[in-house]
């Protein structure tokens, strides 16, 4: 297992973005070279665009953050809530069935 973790962790912090911008890069490069159908080169580029700036949107925040970020939330108390609703839910049920039979405890 830990053979598979170190070569996953490798290949989807390196490997893998570097194919995926090679392969965006090619078909970009043939784009210009020979557009498809009719369209000029210039809408190939202008196309681009929207990717390179989701790109620019998911990597430059880890880049350009010179603080790490606080983590003031209690996670415990999502987990809690949820016992908090069938509590109240079991105490629901339990009133409604006292008023539909007083004898019940």
């Amino acid at each position: 297992m830990p053979l598979f973790e170190s070569y996953f962790g490798i290949a989807i912090k390196f490997v893998n973005p570097a194919c995926l911008i090679w392969m965006i890069m090619e078909n970009l490069a043939a784009d210009l070279e020979e557009p498809y159908g009719d369209q000029p080169a210039e809408m190939q580029v202008f196309s681009s665009i929207f990717v390179f700036i989701s790109v620019m949107m998911i990597f430059a925040p880890m880049f350009l953050c010179t603080y790490p970020q606080r983590f003031d939330y209690n996670v415990n108390l999502e987990f809690n809530a949820d016992n908090i609703y069938e509590h109240k839910l079991r105490m629901a049920r339990m009133i409604k069935a006292k008023k539909m039979d007083p004898t019940k405890i």
